[in-house]
């Protein structure tokens, strides 16, 4: 009987410290609101970011719960010294930190860099910053990285990355440093690059981010560690790659370009690329630090490349409703416009198009706006220029709409163009866009819209060959 009670009253009581433990009290994080890509506060005031998803991925492995506790970067310290949040979500080690915290296992690398204003161009060496005031968010890891250089340097803190950013803009500081991210609202994004070329900054060094807890606090550091054994690498690099886009990084990015398409796009004789789009995307690749490699397809399977991981960018001017779900623009590269070729004889007024048969391209987005336009119209799709200038020779159709430039291109290589009349007042115009698969959150980002570079490029395209080009 005494050996019965005794085996109840265990049982009794590993239920009870299994209900405790499962019931733990949840882990407090202190998470920055404003490090983007790694950890940020989300427009609808949430947590989010590349550190947040891997301290979700924990929790779920571990089956322990976390909360998370956004603040500014200063604060997002304090907490974890005063104890009112347990661990922080991921910092890079200095020996200032040291005697505050200890230091988990490296989770992500990053680069950090020295910004320096587009008056500044000339300036390759960090030694040469050493007269100019560096803009630094206070508590950062950047001023100790920056003495140990061997430069005296002067700074000025910033309590968020916001304030900095501001100060930049208006020419308060004009050297700031920063890790290595993107900046989430895109206009933000282009103030500064345009102000702060992405190919003018200087590398300060390569950082390891860390999650910490207080220097006391080893047992939790340990657990933290051991949590972090348990999630697959193969985890870890998805998550990578869908908010850094690592594996592009890598290996360099293959873009998706239509054969054939003059002047935007093709391969010369020299079995090389040619186009605006090629020096377009070559000079964006300089400018994030990026290799760019360009494949040829036919205009339809670039976005089957895409969809299945051959390519990481395409080309679209399809409108973002018409998109298939894993699919998303992520820069609108420029307009083009569209025009009425008419084979032999032009038209005697504009309205005359409305009793005709017309071809189109397959992708073009403007069918219905024809369509409401001139209710009478037989409308034909092609899935090329060629295919419609030879059913305007065989008399199927009397002449097509088209990009003016490339139409314009194909009517001089095929030596039709003395049977063609463009019609400048039926004109219609599509946005071309790169096109990434929604997933790549990270690629999207990295894809900085430098406002004027692609002013400069339009403009020197007019010049040679499409005065029809518009922003």
């Amino acid at each position: 009987m005494k050996s019965y009670l005794l085996t109840v009253f265990y049982i009794f009581f590993s239920f009870l410290s299994f209900n405790v433990n499962s019931e733990e009290t949840p882990l407090t994080i202190a998470v920055s609101a404003e490090s983007f890509p790694y950890q940020y506060k989300s427009e609808q005031g949430n947590p989010n970011g590349l550190l947040i998803d891997l301290w979700k991925e924990w929790s779920k492995v571990n089956n322990r719960k976390v909360e998370f506790k956004l603040l500014k970067w200063q604060p997002s310290l304090d907490a974890v010294k005063d104890g009112t949040a347990d661990i922080h979500a991921g910092m890079a080690m200095t020996e200032e930190r040291k005697s505050d915290f200890i230091f988990g296992p490296k989770i992500v690398n990053v680069t950090t860099h020295l910004y320096l204003h587009q008056s500044l161009a000339n300036k390759n060496k960090i030694e040469q910053l050493a007269p100019y005031q560096i803009g630094i968010v206070k508590g950062s890891a950047h001023k100790g990285k920056l003495d140990g250089v061997g430069v005296k340097f002067s700074y000025k803190e910033f309590l968020s990355r916001s304030d900095l950013l501001n100060a930049a803009i208006k020419g308060e500081i004009l050297v700031f440093a920063g890790m290595e991210g993107f900046l989430r609202k895109r206009e933000r994004e282009e103030n500064v690059t345009s102000l702060y070329p992405l190919e003018s900054r200087l590398v300060i060094s390569e950082v390891n981010l860390h999650p910490v807890v207080r220097a006391n606090n080893v047992k939790l550091l340990q657990k933290i560690k051991n949590g972090f054994n348990r999630i697959p690498n193969t985890r870890i690099e998805q998550l990578q790659q869908h908010w850094l886009g690592n594996e592009s990084r890598a290996s360099g990015i293959s873009i998706a370009l239509v054969k054939d398409n003059n002047p935007y796009s093709d391969i010369g004789a020299d079995g090389l690329p040619h186009g605006m789009l090629v020096d377009m995307w070559r000079s964006w690749g300089q400018k994030v630090g990026k290799d760019v490699n360009f494949i040829f397809f036919d205009a339809p399977d670039g976005r089957e490349a895409l969809q299945n991981g051959q390519v990481e960018i395409a080309l679209s001017n399809t409108s973002s409703d018409e998109l298939p779900e894993s699919l998303m623009h992520s820069w609108r590269l420029f307009n083009v416009k569209h025009r009425f070729f008419a084979y032999k004889k032009p038209l005697k007024k504009m309205q005359d198009i409305n009793n005709l048969s017309v071809g189109v391209l397959s992708t073009s987005n403007y069918l219905e706006i024809i369509k409401r336009q001139f209710p009478k119209i037989t409308i034909t799709e092609f899935n090329s220029i060629q295919e419609m200038i030879q059913s305007s020779e065989n008399n199927e159709i009397r002449g097509f709409i088209a990009p003016a430039a490339w139409a314009q291109h194909q009517l001089l290589k095929l030596k039709v163009w003395a049977d063609f009349f463009q019609e400048p007042n039926i004109e219609y115009v599509d946005a071309v866009h790169s096109l990434i698969q929604e997933k790549n959150i990270g690629l999207n980002y990295s894809i900085i819209d430098a406002g004027q570079d692609r002013e400069r490029f339009l403009t020197d395209w007019e010049i040679k060959f499409d005065p029809d080009l518009t922003l």
